[in-house]
């Protein structure tokens, strides 16, 4: 059987935060779990970052200043909320999960399970 699969507003609503029809259960747990599993976290961080930076940027360039600082702020800015988005990615993505009724840390689990077998000698 195929996951369902969101349409891009859909995808870009639960990127952005949003929780997704129950329907869409599973397509989660295989988006939090998957191989690029991090990949996709870093991809919705960033997208969650770029409205309050987009708007940050706005501000500041009516202020004046030379663009340079202003770049170099936001940059800083996008550079620490990934890596504190990367320091939680595990619990932030079991929390994803808990909203759709799974367990606590259960994709972490399966996460784990897997990578562990992968290592085992054969």
């Amino acid at each position: 059987m195929a996951v369902k699969r969101p349409n891009p507003a859909l995808w870009l609503w639960y990127s952005l935060g949003g929780r997704l029809p129950q329907s869409y259960r599973e397509w989660v747990l295989r988006d939090v779990v998957s191989r690029t599993w991090l990949l996709r976290h870093l991809l919705r961080t960033f997208l969650r970052l770029l409205i309050p930076l987009g708007i940050l940027y706005i501000v500041l360039s009516q202020f004046g200043g030379p663009l340079y600082i202003i770049l170099m702020a936001l940059g800083l800015g996008l550079i620490v909320g990934l890596y504190y988005s990367l320091s939680y990615a595990s619990e932030a993505n079991d929390a994803r999960l808990r909203k759709y009724g799974y367990p606590s840390a259960y994709g972490s689990t399966i996460r784990d399970n897997r990578f562990s077998e992968e290592d085992r000698p054969q």
